[in-house]
């Protein structure tokens, strides 16, 4: 949600008054978890790279920029592998810090501590108080990129809420709109939009894809149900002599079922065996092509599957061998 200029007035408000008065303003509704200030959001459409170097040295790499405020990796839920996130400590008039994402502190210093180190950003060296997880930025399908975090305290750069909820964040929307208006009545409602929502509009070619991908697969199961259907029925007729045999001998209903069901069990199980097989090596390959976050082993998709074949053979092959249990033993005797 984009917070009003109004707030930072003619750039003489001090950005912890400001952090204090809208973190405090959020923090009355219930079901907030977390909440912080940035720039521009991540995966928000938009982005700022800058120039940074180890302090120092001419190693200058373009990474992506953020000013962000205290709890921002706690909103995001970003790890923080070295150090700590900025505090209300790091004022303005305090020592400059800023914090990394390890695929920039493997740029800068390769294979070595980057805490503590100090960076060139620009007007006065920035001292590195924490390494962070690397992130999404721009772009969902993106590789590992360089970025860097700046504290909003420290500037007024940083004019964006972002805010986890503890339940569906769609409920607290309209309420949190509210609250900061309530901070400039002046002003127009602001509009708060959920990540989820942003993240879906940004795969909405992948979701068509996959829509498209899961009509053929439900069209395939339903295929091989009719045809397992079929070959049932067909080996159901073949067998009318052996089942009129077992019946006369004391075959109950349920070990005719069985007989048939078995068979057509049995085979699938060959084929589910084999195409599983085939799978991983295929998993293997997409997760390459595929670069945001597709695992190579999903245990639901491996059991719910082949869950799925079985159901959908023991129907496909339930209806023939009930019929065949039902047969007359003196007609099937004398079936040709």
């Amino acid at each position: 949600m984009q917070l009003p200029d109004t707030l930072y007035g003619q750039n003489e408000v001090d950005p912890l008054s400001v952090y204090e008065q809208v973190i405090g303003q959020v923090q009355t509704l219930p079901g907030i978890e977390a909440a912080s200030l940035v720039n521009m959001s991540q995966l928000g459409g938009g982005c700022m790279t800058t120039s940074v170097a180890a302090l120092g040295t001419e190693n200058k790499q373009q990474a992506m920029t953020y000013f962000v405020g205290p709890d921002y990796f706690k909103t995001l839920r970003i790890d923080v592998k070295q150090g700590r996130e900025f505090s209300r400590r790091d004022r303005i008039d305090q020592t400059k810090v800023a914090i990394i994402n390890e695929t920039l502190a493997g740029l800068l210093w390769p294979g070595e501590y980057a805490l503590g180190r100090k960076i060139d950003g620009g007007e006065k060296p920035y001292e590195v108080c924490g390494v962070v997880a690397d992130s999404k930025y721009n772009d969902a399908r993106e590789t590992p990129q360089p970025a860097v975090y700046y504290c909003s305290l420290q500037s007024r750069l940083a004019r964006v809420l972002i805010v986890r909820t503890k339940g569906n964040p769609a409920m607290l929307q309209y309420p949190l709109e509210a609250k900061i208006q309530e901070l400039d009545p002046s002003m127009p409602r602001p509009q708060a939009k959920t990540y989820t929502r942003q993240i879906q509009g940004m795969l909405i070619g992948e979701r068509a894809v996959s829509l498209f991908i899961t009509i053929i697969g439900a069209g395939g199961l339903l295929l091989a149900g009719m045809g397992l259907y079929g070959i049932a029925s067909y080996t159901g007729r073949l067998r009318t002599n052996e089942i009129g045999l077992r019946i006369a001998l004391g075959a109950r209903w349920f070990d005719i079922v069985l007989l048939i069901v078995r068979q057509a069990v049995g085979i699938i199980i060959v084929g589910l065996a084999a195409g599983i097989l085939l799978t991983l090596p295929i998993a293997l390959f997409l997760s390459k092509v595929i670069p945001f976050g597709m695992s190579i082993f999903d245990p639901a998709t491996f059991v719910i599957v082949p869950l799925l074949m079985l159901i959908t053979v023991a129907v496909a092959c339930l209806i023939p061998a009930l019929r065949a249990a039902k047969v007359d033993p003196m007609e099937a005797l004398r079936y040709e």
